[in-house]
């Protein structure tokens, strides 16, 4: 029997509706430059989308609302081409509708490729036309949330890995150009 079944269809939906008025709410204080948090998760997982093909980020929401207990030091952060508004909202809620058990899991965000890349990765997924290169990068995306799944639990061990600094970050910045290389196409200046 399923969380789904036991849980009720009701149950659910708010369970659903709580985790968008969280995202809706911290999208507003995005805007605006206010801050929900005192300090930022440590640990942040970042997936590149512009929305055209939602299976990775739904497999990555799907993993990560799985692995990660509520309160785990954690962000996944889909990162968009754009300044992010109300498509990626909608777009967002659309993937939560695939995920038979939602969790109270830790924070997500929606940030433009130029703010994601000025804050530590833990873990990222930037697609770019390769496919044995995303079939890696899937991997080592729930490697890391497993490991930070197991952490959590420790807190000795939490404790003891390295905070990633908040600093440009220059890699992922060099990553983003060529996924926006490779949305373009073959021809069209990137």
């Amino acid at each position: 029997m399923s969380r789904w079944d036991e849980m009720g269809a009701a149950s659910q939906v708010d369970q659903i509706a709580a985790l968008i008025a969280k995202l809706d709410s911290d999208l507003a204080a995005q805007a605006t430059g206010e801050s929900g948090a005192a300090a930022p998760p440590v640990f942040r997982f970042v997936v590149a989308t512009d929305w055209s093909s939602p299976a990775v980020p739904f497999a990555a929401l799907r993993g990560y609302c799985t692995m990660l207990a509520p309160g785990a030091p954690a962000e996944l952060v889909f990162a968009v081409p754009h300044d992010p508004g109300e498509s990626d909202l909608a777009a967002v809620r659309a993937l939560f509708e695939g995920i038979d058990e939602v969790t109270d899991s830790a924070d997500l965000r929606i940030e433009s490729f130029g703010e994601a890349a000025g804050k530590p990765c833990y873990a990222a997924i930037i697609p770019n036309g390769d496919h044995g290169a995303a079939l890696m990068e899937l991997t080592q995306f729930f490697v890391a949330l497993h490991q930070i799944a197991l952490l959590v639990r420790d807190p000795g061990r939490l404790a003891a890995e390295p905070v990633p600094q908040l600093r440009e970050n220059s890699a992922l910045k060099r990553r983003f150009a060529g996924y926006r290389e490779f949305r373009a196409g073959p021809g069209v200046p990137g």
